[in-house]
């Protein structure tokens, strides 16, 4: 794998900004254990405030609507005239509808309550506070009430007491009744005669109904007036014609029309006298019209033909047209009048009707009520005491808590996730930089850790740092790493140092050079004197001595651990920045590259001070440190665009003090690690707080991608 192919190998990954499905069950999955403990905590609550609900218990009675010992059948039907009993024509509905009023009124409530007095408790104040504890609803023939009490037989009682209560009030007020079925059949039977009265008169006149008669009349009168009006339009172009004519012979011109020419529209005219009335004189013949006749015979014919037309059109648009109209409009007036008519015999005929269905549902309800006898309703089946109370219903209350604790679980597993700017997983990392992530490094739990590369059994501290060996060394053109982060205090010097140990643990030769000219630390994680280094070196004449031997020779420090050499920060720089920026650093490195199979530069972080940015352009690649639990996604963005302008590629990063069991559960480090092999002592001095903080997130954090 090349340094570009890690530096792309998230390249394909969702934008920062594209929120899909795929996103959210992403984020439903870290926070799983967060949203599963609030449907716990719900459930749990629901259960306990339902534990603590008083109990409330529910009794059921029937009653059935009877007539004379038997149940009524209402079967409603299609009323007319010809129905002979309308008392079987009862509305069941409305009926079912007024006996459910009456089971659910006040004066009911009242005599219920003056029944049962102290019976109840607790007892109600008022007559709603009784209503509100009883439920009534009809089903069939069947009136049903429901009672609700503080205990079973409190609940059995007020059922009953209130079905026996209903059951003699609406047997007396149908008793009572002050309808007679006989003086209403009467009014029933005068309704019917009188809608029989009303349908044959309104029969009667359709049949002699002049509404079609006086249609005809008004069509047909329209028609000869509209054949008056274009009759006077063609004499009114024929006039015209001639008037053009008689200018042309008048005028004497050598264009003057033939003697045909007048024929035609003499013959014309002629033609049109005999249905326009016009006079017999005008019917020239055409003999007498030949082309040898006079200018003066001409134009004689033509006055003669003009004089008669005017003539004939004053007639026509005077008594003629006027005649029409009149008789039109009287036709139309005598017409409205019939309609009229017609319309007030319908609404009549309708509302004979109307009367007679009212007076046939009255001769219904008194012939009822005559029946009964005092027994419209009848109790069937009295209420029992019940066993298991109605409310609170726990599995119920307990499923809904469940239900409302894991939207709320979800609603904050989000707000979490988005008000949290830091980068904490792998996934975070490729969406918001769109590198991969190389090794997730677990929290320091033991400020007094050693290196681990003094023990020759591996253990799952040093695993994240295997994986980085290998995907660094993997590449055979990568010889030149640098290790920096966004922010001072992320734990790059430790990385540095454990990336060398298990490097040079691997067989491979590494150099190890401390860039921190400002705050160096890798001398202290090995145990050794600052003394001479790096800045000396890029001090120095020269990068060779007298000799001609490379001088980094001579600050080269042995680490106690085979194929590892560390060259320390040395001696304080006036000009940290220009010094790593120098050509002699670049040549450093590249004598080191040659003469090692890595070369692992530790430098500051990259928004604190530009020394990295000075450092980096010598580099094969660039590893960036971030600390899950305190970088942003805003810093890292900063600290990734300052290094593209290095121009040497970001293999990458590697998440730091990630919580143990989130670092375990990821897919890159899957074993337990309870410590990194070196601590810094910023670590040591927040331990106790890293500590509580972590226990939270492992209980219910989220899981890592």
């Amino acid at each position: 794998m090349s340094s570009s192919d890690l530096a792309l190998a998230a390249s394909d990954s969702m934008p920062a900004d594209d929120i899909d499905l795929t996103r959210y069950l992403v984020i439903l999955r870290r926070w799983y254990r967060l949203i599963l403990l609030c449907a716990v905590l719900g459930a749990l609550a629901a259960f306990a405030v339902s534990s603590f609900l008083a109990k409330t218990f529910e009794a059921e009675t029937n009653l059935a609507i009877v007539r004379g010992g038997m149940i009524l059948a209402f079967d409603p039907k299609i009323r007319t005239v010809s129905d002979t009993d309308p008392s079987q024509s009862v509305d069941q509905a409305a009926r079912r509808k007024a006996l459910t009023t009456i089971a659910q009124s006040n004066d009911l409530a009242q005599a219920v309550r003056a029944k049962l007095g102290s019976q109840l408790d607790p007892a109600p104040r008022t007559e709603a506070d009784l209503l509100g504890a009883i439920a009534v609803s009809s089903d069939g023939e069947l009136i049903r009430i429901k009672a609700k009490a503080a205990t079973a037989e409190q609940a059995a009682l007020l059922a009953n007491t209130w079905a026996q209560e209903y059951e003699a009030r609406v047997n007396q007020i149908y008793s009572e009744s002050p309808l007679t079925p006989d003086d209403v059949r009467a009014q029933a039977d005068a309704a019917g005669i009188d809608y029989q009265a009303r349908q044959q008169e309104l029969v009667a006149f359709l049949r002699d109904s002049p509404i079609e008669r006086l249609t005809r009349q008004k069509n047909l009168v329209s028609q000869q007036l509209d054949d008056l009006i274009g009759v006077d339009t063609k004499l009114q172009r024929l006039a015209l014609d001639a008037k053009a004519l008689r200018e042309r012979i008048a005028s004497g011109s050598p264009g003057n029309p033939r003697g045909d020419e007048l024929a035609a529209l003499l013959l014309e005219a002629s033609a049109f006298s005999n249905w326009s009335g016009l006079p017999v004189s005008l019917q020239i013949p055409i003999d007498q019209l030949s082309s040898g006749s006079t200018p003066a015979e001409q134009l004689r014919n033509l006055d003669s033909l003009i004089a008669a037309l005017q003539e004939r059109r004053k007639t026509l648009q005077g008594t003629t047209r006027d005649t029409l109209q009149q008789e039109i409009n009287s036709l139309q007036a005598q017409l409205e009048q019939a309609n009229r008519k017609s319309t007030e015999l319908s609404a009549a005929r309708d509302l004979a009707w109307n009367t007679y269905q009212t007076l046939a549902t009255k001769v219904a309800e008194a012939t009822v009520a005559a029946q009964s006898k005092g027994s419209v309703v009848r109790l069937a089946t009295p209420a029992t005491i019940p066993t298991e109370p109605v409310a609170p219903r726990r599995l119920i209350n307990t499923l809904l808590g469940a239900v409302v604790g894991l939207l709320l679980g979800i609603a904050l597993a989000f707000a979490l996730h988005y008000l949290d700017t830091r980068l904490a997983d792998p996934e975070q990392v490729a969406l918001q930089l769109g590198v991969p992530t190389l090794a997730v490094i677990p929290s320091v739990t033991s400020p007094t850790a050693a290196l681990s590369a003094h023990t020759n059994t591996p253990d799952a501290a040093t695993e994240p740092y295997r994986l980085l060996r290998h995907r660094l060394l993997f590449d055979n053109a990568l010889h030149g790493v640098l290790i920096t982060s966004a922010l001072p205090g992320e734990g790059k010097s430790t990385l540095a140092a454990n990336l060398a140990v298990v490097a040079a643990r691997a067989g491979k030769k590494i150099a190890l050079v401390d860039a921190n000219l400002r705050e160096p630390t890798l001398h202290k994680l090995f145990g050794l004197e600052q003394g001479r280094g790096l800045s000396n070196l890029l001090s120095a004449a020269g990068v060779e001595d007298a000799t001609g031997a490379e001088a980094w020779h001579a600050f080269a420090k042995p680490t106690g651990i085979d194929g590892l050499t560390l060259i320390s920060a040395g001696s304080p720089s006036a000009d940290p920045a220009g010094a790593l920026e120098s050509p002699a650093f670049k040549t450093i490195l590249t004598q080191l590259k040659a003469a090692f199979d890595l070369v692992i530069v530790d430098t500051p972080a990259v928004l604190d001070l530009a020394d990295a940015l000075a450092a980096s352009r010598g580099a094969d690649g660039i590893v960036l440190t971030i600390d899950s639990a305190r970088t942003t996604r805003a810093e890292a963005r900063r600290a990734q665009a300052a290094l593209a302008e290095t121009g040497a590629p970001l293999l990458g990063v590697v998440l730091n003090r990630v919580a143990p069991r989130r670092a375990a559960q990821n897919t890159i480090a899957r074993m337990a690690a309870p410590a990194p092999t070196v601590a810094t002592a910023s670590s040591a001095r927040n331990n106790w707080w890293s500590g509580v903080r972590e226990r939270i997130v492992e209980l219910v954090g989220p899981r890592p991608g």
